[in-house]
């Protein structure tokens, strides 16, 4: 829900501004975590949990991407990884807290004490202080006189799709949503025991209360859809805990949040790192960090059911979490190097839509793979041509740039060549336009 209310709340951000979108957004999820508290229906814990948390997630996350852009110009590289490296602190410390909690509260209890950050962020938001105007503070250059043409108006207004016009943005969007297909299988099938709220209720299913059992509702209502698509519902959920990877190939390995410690710690130091860095390159030479990430990330996905030992997927999982950091630190950037301020927003929110679905997409495929295949071999190789195709893709967009560049460079020295040449003596000829005035 994230990603995908992203081209959303792009519109309600360039409306609204930063502010009072992630202020709202943070409030709808402070309320839908609370009140996943209170509820003990399975339905009413889709909309409070699933539709208003995630919701709200998205609303607040984005504005955050786009109000750096207004404060730092010359180190919105090292301002955004500084901003992101907060997120792999709290991968670290976030399960062991949901574990500590799981063990002594009920689930109610963790809704309510997670809601307590949200309401912070809620606070927080108010400090966000756009520098730059939002699109309803732009006076429209022309009149309109009929209905329509106002309806047809105000849709261009909120729907800008002038992003897409740009050449370089749409094949840099569509490298990216590429390689979004295999980004989350190593995420999700290598079992790295991602806690949630859900994942920690009491283990004996006679201890839990009526609002405990939705996690084993939930798995139980997901494995009778899929039978009811001719599927058998254990073998086709690819987050069923028999189906893991670690749990199959290393049954000796009982400590496997090591994995998301390793991937957490160095995602942090690969966006401090690449944030540093991409302010060095100058100009769209940053999306090469990109493809540099996308490539290695294919090649550590492929590399997973090489791995003999535990100590060689720990090596793995630390350069899974290095081209993380590096892709997600740079993409803000990016997208205000090649729209400009005034459209980032917009651009970030189409782009993180058009993710959404691959990103979405890309775990069951790989659980069906390993179910056709009976191993999880054809599954990482599948995941890691996504990030290789839009590692290729992505290599084209600093060359067409430049080509681009020098094609309107040509084409305005034609332009100069035509202009009328002022008098001998230095004196411009009585209806000739200055230099500064547009011809």
């Amino acid at each position: 829900m994230i990603f995908f209310c992203s081209p959303i709340v792009s519109i309600f951000t360039d409306r609204l501004g930063c502010r009072i979108t992630a202020t709202a957004g943070a409030a709808v999820a402070f309320i839908g975590l609370h009140t996943s508290s209170f509820t003990s229906s399975l339905s009413l814990r889709y909309f409070t949990y699933g539709i208003l948390f995630g919701c709200g997630c998205s609303f607040a996350f984005q504005p955050s991407l786009v109000i750096l852009g207004h404060y730092f110009q010359r180190r919105l590289g090292l301002a955004n990884g500084v901003v992101s490296a907060g997120s792999s602190i709290f991968s670290i410390s976030f399960p062991l807290l949901i574990k500590m909690l799981g063990a002594k509260i009920k689930l109610a209890q963790t809704f309510q004490v997670l809601s307590t950050f949200m309401f912070i962020l809620t606070l927080l938001s108010l400090t966000y202080r756009p520098l730059l105007p939002s699109s309803q503070d732009t006076p429209s250059k022309r009149g309109v006189h009929t209905l329509c043409q106002c309806f047809l108006a105000q849709l261009r207004k909120y729907f800008n799709m002038r992003v897409f016009r740009q050449r370089t943005y749409r094949i840099w969007a569509f490298g990216i949503a590429a390689a979004a297909l295999g980004y989350f299988v190593p995420y999700v099938h290598l079992d790295l025991e991602i806690p949630t709220p859900l994942s920690y209720c009491s283990k004996s299913p006679e201890s839990r209360e009526p609002g405990d059992m939705q996690p084993f509702k939930l798995l139980e209502a997901a494995k009778e859809f899929a039978t009811e698509l001719g599927l058998e519902g254990r073998k086709f959920l690819p987050w069923s805990r028999q189906m893991k990877y670690v749990e199959e190939e290393f049954l000796e390995i009982k400590q496997t949040w090591v994995l998301l410690v390793c991937i957490g710690a160095t995602s942090g130091l690969g966006r401090l790192v690449s944030g540093r860095v991409s302010d060095s390159i100058p100009g769209l030479k940053k999306i090469y960090l990109q493809v540099i990430s996308f490539l290695l990330l294919g090649l550590m996905s492929m590399m997973i059911p090489l791995c003999r030992g535990f100590g060689g997927l720990i090596v793995v999982c630390l350069f899974l979490g290095l081209c993380d950091g590096f892709f997600i630190t740079i993409m803000a950037p990016i997208a205000f190097e090649l729209v400009g301020p005034m459209q980032a927003s917009q651009a970030i929110g189409y782009l993180l839509g058009m993710m959404a679905l691959p990103m979405i997409a890309g775990p069951p495929i790989a659980g069906l793979l390993r179910n056709c295949f009976g191993d999880y071999h054809v599954a990482f190789y599948f995941a890691g041509v996504p990030p290789i195709i839009g590692a290729v893709i992505l290599f084209f967009v600093p060359l067409m740039h430049q080509r681009m560049f020098k094609e309107e460079q040509r084409d305005s020295s034609k332009d100069k060549m035509l202009a009328p040449d002022p008098d001998p003596s230095g004196e411009l000829l009585p209806g000739s336009p200055t230099p500064e005035e547009p011809i």
